[in-house]
């Protein structure tokens, strides 16, 4: 299911309700991931940056919403089952970066997956991309 970028902070704010999560972003051929919960944040008030809380272990840094196109709740096979997640895209289409379950090596847990469904299904009444 997916939604168009201009949705980004409506799922951000889905995502918030995780317990946990691993965010994965791909560059050169590298694969950085940052495990923690997802923050809150806010619109620079000079920039067209989403400004991160920085509110401890986590992902930190600034987000540009007006470069993602669309944004997808995913089920993808992974190495020790199927990763849920949640991938945000640029404007060539391209991953920017994704917010997934914590899952590798071991089940994923019961409340992330739940919020995961219920971040799948609430994108699912947004406008779709």
């Amino acid at each position: 299911m997916g939604v168009p970028g201009s949705q980004f902070h409506a799922v951000w704010a889905l995502l918030r309700t995780w317990p946990d999560a691993v965010v994965a972003l791909r560059s050169g051929g590298h694969v950085l991931e940052v495990h923690g919960p997802i923050h809150a944040g806010e619109p620079s008030k000079v920039s067209k940056y989403f400004n991160l809380a920085p509110e401890g272990p986590g992902l930190a840094g600034h987000l540009r919403p007006d470069l993602v196109s669309a944004i997808y709740a995913v089920r993808l096979p992974g190495r020790s089952g199927d990763d849920h997640g949640v991938i945000f895209y640029d404007s060539a289409g391209e991953p920017a970066f994704g917010v997934y379950v914590p899952s590798e090596y071991a089940s994923p847990d019961a409340v992330g997956m739940q919020r995961f469904e219920d971040t799948r299904l609430r994108m699912r009444s947004m406008p779709a991309a």
